[in-house]
């Protein structure tokens, strides 16, 4: 029996949707997703045939959604916290910031930067998928749909590191606040980690 690619068995898995497809359903879905206590997969499904049927999602999240890993995802201590703070909490948020070439640096990206200048600055537009905007303090977490391994977590946590750190330090300096926890939540792997 041939042994298929795991990426092709995840699109075989998702109806013939790629990855970045089923990524977007997953992050509309979770930007629409009424913050609501009772997280059940029997709420989620209701809630995802309401979006589509209002046309805010896409029709093959039914397809496509994995409402298990939902389901457990707001079960987690940051999914409650999430839901505790739902008052607070900005999705799919977007945000603009200028960062010194030499910044991007120390954060891990623009490897490939030459700095002629020591005032050279870039224009950073980025989108936080959720931010909880408190009174003293600012908390951000990524959903990842990345379909990965035990194996593969680290190397994708050095991938994501960077991106997740622009990300506080964009809204720290825009609402002049600290943001001193941070998390990347892996819904395949059903792993929220905290990035320090």
């Amino acid at each position: 029996e041939k042994q298929l690619p795991l990426s092709e068995k995840s699109r075989l898995s998702s109806g013939g949707l790629s990855a970045s497809e089923k990524g977007i359903i997953h992050h509309q879905f979770l930007q629409w997703l009424e913050l609501k206590n009772e997280m059940t997969l029997e709420h989620l499904a209701i809630e995802r045939d309401q979006m589509i049927e209002s046309g805010n999602l896409d029709p093959r999240a039914v397809i496509a959604l994995d409402l298990q890993s939902i389901a457990d995802f707001w079960h987690t201590d940051i999914g409650q916290t999430i839901l505790n703070h739902h008052d607070q909490v900005h999705r799919e948020m977007p945000f603009t910031a200028r960062f010194g070439l030499s910044e991007l640096k120390d954060i891990g990206l623009a490897h490939q930067i030459n700095q002629t200048d020591e005032n050279d600055f870039v224009i950073i537009q980025g989108i936080v998928d959720v931010a909880i905007l408190g009174d003293e303090s600012i908390q951000i977490l990524d959903y990842k749909t990345d379909l990965i391994d035990e194996q593969s977590l680290t190397s994708r946590l050095d991938k994501h590191r960077p991106q997740l750190e622009l990300y506080a330090e964009a809204l720290q300096r825009i609402y002049q606040r600290p943001v001193p926890h941070k998390w990347l939540h892996f819904l395949t792997l059903k792993q929220t980690i905290e990035i320090s």
